[in-house]
Protein backbone atom coordinates (compact mmCIF):
# COMPACT_ATOMS: atom_id res chain seq x y z
CA UNK A 1 0.00 0.00 0.00
CA UNK A 2 2.83 2.43 0.86
CA UNK A 3 4.55 2.10 -2.51
CA UNK A 4 1.22 2.46 -4.31
CA UNK A 5 0.44 5.67 -2.41
CA UNK A 6 3.96 6.99 -3.06
CA UNK A 7 3.74 6.35 -6.79
CA UNK A 8 0.25 7.82 -7.22
CA UNK A 9 0.85 10.82 -4.95
CA UNK A 10 4.09 11.62 -6.83
CA UNK A 11 2.13 11.74 -10.08
CA UNK A 12 -0.59 13.91 -8.53
CA UNK A 13 1.90 16.40 -7.04
CA UNK A 14 3.76 16.64 -10.34
CA UNK A 15 0.51 17.38 -12.16
CA UNK A 16 -1.31 19.54 -9.60
CA UNK A 17 1.25 21.52 -7.58
CA UNK A 18 3.39 24.37 -8.91
CA UNK A 19 6.70 23.60 -7.24
CA UNK A 20 9.00 26.66 -7.52
CA UNK A 21 11.27 26.69 -10.57
CA UNK A 22 14.69 25.21 -9.88
CA UNK A 23 13.41 23.14 -6.96
CA UNK A 24 13.48 19.37 -6.68
CA UNK A 25 10.82 17.98 -4.35
CA UNK A 26 10.46 14.21 -4.16
CA UNK A 27 8.57 11.77 -1.98
CA UNK A 28 11.29 9.81 -0.21
CA UNK A 29 9.00 7.50 1.75
CA UNK A 30 5.45 6.79 2.82
CA UNK A 31 4.70 5.16 6.18
CA UNK A 32 1.17 3.99 6.87
CA UNK A 33 -0.03 3.31 10.42
CA UNK A 34 -0.90 -0.27 11.31
CA UNK A 35 -4.60 0.61 11.58
CA UNK A 36 -4.45 2.33 8.13
CA UNK A 37 -5.91 5.58 9.47
CA UNK A 38 -2.90 7.80 8.82
CA UNK A 39 0.07 8.04 6.53
CA UNK A 40 3.30 10.01 6.86
CA UNK A 41 4.74 11.26 3.58
CA UNK A 42 8.44 12.16 3.70
CA UNK A 43 9.41 14.96 1.31
CA UNK A 44 13.01 15.69 0.28
CA UNK A 45 13.61 19.19 -1.08
CA UNK A 46 16.62 20.70 -2.84
CA UNK A 47 17.79 23.45 -2.57
CA UNK A 48 17.50 23.94 1.17
CA UNK A 49 16.38 27.55 0.78
CA UNK A 50 13.06 26.32 -0.66
CA UNK A 51 12.14 23.90 2.15
CA UNK A 52 9.79 26.24 4.01
CA UNK A 53 8.08 27.45 0.82
CA UNK A 54 7.47 23.95 -0.55
CA UNK A 55 6.32 22.51 2.79
CA UNK A 56 3.85 25.38 3.26
CA UNK A 57 2.55 24.82 -0.27
CA UNK A 58 2.06 21.07 0.32
CA UNK A 59 0.38 21.61 3.67
CA UNK A 60 -1.93 24.24 2.15
CA UNK A 61 -2.91 21.81 -0.63
CA UNK A 62 -3.06 18.74 1.62
CA UNK A 63 -6.86 18.43 1.51
CA UNK A 64 -6.95 18.75 -2.28
CA UNK A 65 -4.15 16.19 -2.66
CA UNK A 66 -5.93 13.83 -0.26
CA UNK A 67 -9.13 14.12 -2.30
CA UNK A 68 -7.31 13.36 -5.57
CA UNK A 69 -5.48 10.44 -3.98
CA UNK A 70 -8.74 9.01 -2.60
CA UNK A 71 -10.39 9.34 -6.01
CA UNK A 72 -7.53 7.83 -7.99
CA UNK A 73 -6.82 4.85 -5.70
CA UNK A 74 -10.28 4.15 -4.28
CA UNK A 75 -8.85 2.15 -1.36
CA UNK A 76 -10.86 1.42 1.76
CA UNK A 77 -9.75 2.59 4.22
CA UNK A 78 -7.55 5.32 2.76
CA UNK A 79 -4.98 6.67 5.22
CA UNK A 80 -5.14 10.41 5.98
CA UNK A 81 -1.83 11.76 4.65
CA UNK A 82 0.46 14.28 6.31
CA UNK A 83 3.67 15.77 4.94
CA UNK A 84 6.98 15.69 6.85
CA UNK A 85 10.28 17.17 5.66
CA UNK A 86 12.93 14.47 5.11
CA UNK A 87 16.49 15.88 5.09
CA UNK A 88 17.98 12.68 3.63
CA UNK A 89 18.37 13.88 0.03
CA UNK A 90 19.83 17.22 1.11
CA UNK A 91 22.35 15.46 3.40
CA UNK A 92 23.38 13.14 0.57
CA UNK A 93 23.90 16.11 -1.77
CA UNK A 94 26.08 17.86 0.84
CA UNK A 95 28.19 14.73 1.33
CA UNK A 96 28.59 14.37 -2.42
CA UNK A 97 29.75 18.01 -2.72
CA UNK A 98 32.25 17.48 0.10
CA UNK A 99 33.64 14.37 -1.58
CA UNK A 100 33.96 16.20 -4.91
CA UNK A 101 35.94 19.00 -3.25
CA UNK A 102 38.61 16.59 -1.99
Amino acid sequence: MESLIQEKLSQIILREIDIPLGTLATISYVKVSSDLTSGEVGISIIPGEKIKEVMELLKKEQGHLQHLLNYSLNLKPMPRIGFIYDPGLEKAAKIERLLEDK
